[in-house]
């Protein structure tokens, strides 16, 4: 494993695992800011069961 993480060195790109890294980061504190605005699930509850009434009279 030494030789692996000596090759990345040579290179000045170190950020390459730092960017998903970040972006997985702000991902999941955006959605879970957008979970708390929308209600903490609350108004999800009551989703469902409203569509499901839709497509039962479709068919």
């Amino acid at each position: 494993m030494t030789k692996m993480l000596e090759v990345p060195r040579d290179r000045p790109r170190r950020s390459h695992w730092q960017l998903p890294v970040l972006l997985g980061l702000t991902a999941l504190l955006y959605l879970g800011i957008f979970a708390i605005v929308t209600g903490d699930g609350q108004p999800r509850a009551q989703a469902p069961a409203v569509q499901s009434g839709a497509p039962r009279s479709d068919g």
